[in-house]
């Protein structure tokens, strides 16, 4: 009922704006066309009326004609009246929700949290299957540089190719990973120390399952590398230990070095710092004084 009667007030007083500026625009005209025919002032003729002695005597309304609107009743399409009643209108809940926000009333958003004192526990069971998994794993990453994907998988492939690794997963940091078919095979790989990629020691460790996957901060690392065309009168643990000096720190010589087997070059294992000068070329002198220069591989 509420609602038809404001439809009804709201009909009439459109209907009476529409007829009081119809009304107010005919005047203006005719007055406009007066003005136009009728002298000045000046001369204007005393016996006829002016618009200056024009006088207020009723409303608006009352000369257009149209009746005064009561606000207290109204009469609705079956001729009765009843009494004109403003309600609010009902606000829906996702109204009440939006004021609330608009009006900086709103309520703490309703979250689904965790049980009080709950916490989620998981069994050595739950993570076996994983933990077997990347039990093969080596975990890798160049120091001071990060070469694209693409160059990091082909050098993999040519190092560690004849071990058969099944998988190379990447890390956005730089780090990667490398799975081998089994235990024998990560061991050996790790026993060939920190390989060269691109003059850049190679970080290779085994993965734990509390290891990091992020880029250590490493001062020293050791690395191995070969003499070549180094005289056979310096193949002693001393002569190797005062070569090593210049690159780093002797740590060892591998098995065929010692047992001078293998005479092609002399392989060590050097601690070097990190950021350091890497000589291609080693240049010193014999028991004689003569100058000897020797090459330098790194791995």
């Amino acid at each position: 009922m509420a609602r038809k009667i404001n439809r009804k007030k709201s009909q009439l007083n459109a209907k009476l704006r529409y007829k009081v500026k119809q009304r107010l625009s005919f005047t203006n005209c005719s007055d406009l066309r007066l003005d136009m025919d009728q002298p000045s002032s000046s001369t204007a003729n005393p016996g006829i009326p002016q618009s200056s002695d024009a006088q207020k005597t009723c409303e608006v309304s009352e000369i257009v004609g149209i009746p005064v609107l009561n606000l207290e009743t109204i009469v609705v399409d079956d001729g009765i009246k009843q009494p004109v009643v403003f309600e609010q209108p009902e606000v829906s809940e996702d109204a009440t929700e939006w004021i609330e926000v608009t009006g900086k009333k709103s309520k703490s958003p309703q979250t689904s949290t965790q049980a009080s004192g709950s916490i989620l526990r998981f069994t050595a069971e739950d993570v076996a299957d994983e933990v077997k998994y990347w039990d093969t794993v080596v975990v890798c990453y160049v120091l001071g540089s990060n070469p694209p994907w693409e160059l990091l998988e082909g050098f993999v492939k040519k190092l560690w190719g004849v071990y058969k690794f099944d998988k190379i997963s990447f890390l956005p940091n730089g780090v990667f990973l490398v799975r081998f078919p089994n235990k024998e095979c990560q061991s050996l790989v790790l026993q060939q120390g920190f390989p060269m990629c691109d003059n850049k020691p190679l970080i290779v460790k085994p993965w734990t399952e509390d290891c990091s996957l992020c880029k250590e901060k490493v001062q020293f690392v050791p690395i191995w590398l070969r003499l070549c065309g180094l005289p056979l009168m310096f193949w002693g643990k001393t002569c190797l230990e005062k070569l090593a000096g210049l690159l780093g720190k002797f740590l060892k010589r591998d098995g065929a070095t010692e047992d001078k087997t293998r005479l092609g070059y002399a392989r060590l294992l050097v601690e070097v710092k990190i950021g350091q000068n890497f000589p291609d070329k080693l240049m010193f002198q014999d028991e004689k004084g003569q100058d000897i220069t020797i090459l330098v591989e790194y791995e």
